[in-house]
């Protein structure tokens, strides 16, 4: 019952609203045609005892690129695509490879007299793999999970398509108050070779509220609170799984440090609802959380080298509850990201955080950037 529960709760991890993965384009001006190819190489491990409490692998790797495509095509409509290769493989793991689903949003924005409004349609394109073995899908249950934060954490999820709004009201000199709302709906499919019926993930509504303050000429405070309500799972006409609502709230300071340096922190908290599970073929409540409740804190350092050279320092922690599936994760992030700019249309970037707490490793990698 647990092995087969965690499948299931693999693919909802990993089928997350796709609406918050792009940037929209947001500016009264024009922006420029930017492409983007990186390559990251992500390895984690943990020990034996810790391996076997938290349920992991002793260790994983994934090895992605993904692209990523910003079309302006007018001041106030644009169009963004993601799509990435990724490799993953580990420790008593079979190696899963391949494309990830192809993601695209296309973007509106508008002033209403001093406020402005951003409408936004994205779609998962069903282009990933799917149709795993039970062997590669045994790789896929970790790879979805957040204590990694894998820049890919799934393969082919569906057909998925999200519209959405925003609005942004300026209530006063240095005050903004904005709210959103998006509904993601999602398309069935095989995750698994030799399903009898395709698996159905629940659709998602989803509703923010958030400000932003300036504290004076150099500093401001932002915040917002986001509440999402899933739909039942299901295969074939089965109900197998209700996730619990989620709720997301987010603080964040920034301050500007002389000409060109900035600082920011930034703190989170996601909270999830006890979930609805499989029990003699009916739903009935938990009587714990499957999901685990996250705390996130994390501050930035952004240095100006140099007029062509900048790098980002970076700490922060993530904290993991536990719950009825999952045991409680302490980990702490330490990174440096140094970017240096070859010309006025060529950035290169690089990343190189390290892990360390009941899980440890470290990602490195690098990308180009062009703007047109």
């Amino acid at each position: 019952m647990k092995r087969w529960l965690l499948l299931l709760l693999a693919l909802v991890i990993a089928t997350s609203s796709l609406a918050q993965e792009l940037p929209l384009l947001l500016s009264s001006q024009r922006r420029p045609v930017l492409v983007s190819v990186s390559a990251y190489y992500q390895d984690y491990a943990a020990s034996g005892a810790t391996s076997t409490e938290l349920g992991v692998p002793a260790g994983i790797t994934e090895v992605s690129v993904p692209i990523f495509v910003q079309i302006p095509l007018s001041r106030t409509v644009g169009v963004s695509l993601l799509a990435s290769q990724a490799t993953v493989s580990g420790e008593a793991l079979e190696t899963l490879t391949g494309f990830s689903d192809a993601q695209v949003i296309l973007s509106f924005a508008r002033r209403l007299g001093r406020s402005s409004v951003v409408v936004n349609v994205g779609a998962n394109l069903p282009s990933g793999k799917q149709k795993l073995t039970r062997a590669e899908f045994g790789t896929a249950i970790p790879l979805s999970y957040n204590y990694y934060d894998f820049r890919v954490p799934g393969l082919g999820q569906g057909l998925s398509v999200s519209p959405g709004f925003t609005l942004a009201v300026p209530l006063g000199r240095g005050f903004v108050v904005g709210l959103g709302a998006s509904y993601l709906y999602k398309g069935r499919f095989e995750p698994l070779q030799h399903m009898e019926e395709r698996f159905d993930p629940g659709d998602e509504i989803l509703v923010t509220g958030g400000l932003d303050v300036r504290l004076g000429r150099r500093s401001a405070l932002a915040g917002d609170v986001t509440y999402t309500i899933y739909d039942r799972d299901r295969v074939g006409d089965e109900a197998v799984y209700g996730a619990g609502d989620k709720t997301t709230a987010t603080v964040q300071v920034r301050s500007r440090l002389g000409r060109f340096d900035e600082f920011r922190l930034v703190g989170r908290y996601r909270s999830r609802a006890k979930s609805d599970v499989l029990a003699d073929s009916q739903l009935v409540a938990d009587a714990f959380r499957v999901l685990p409740d996250q705390i996130e804190v994390h501050a930035t350092y952004r240095l100006r080298v140099s007029p062509v050279l900048y790098t980002v320092l970076l700490a922060g922690g993530r904290f993991f509850e536990e719950t009825s599936f999952f045991a409680a994760v302490k980990l702490y992030d330490v990174g440096l990201m140094p970017a240096v700019r070859l010309s006025n249309s060529l950035t290169l970037s690089s990343r190189f955080i390290y892990t360390l707490g009941d899980i440890e490793g470290f990602e490195a990698g690098g990308g180009l950037t062009v703007r047109l």
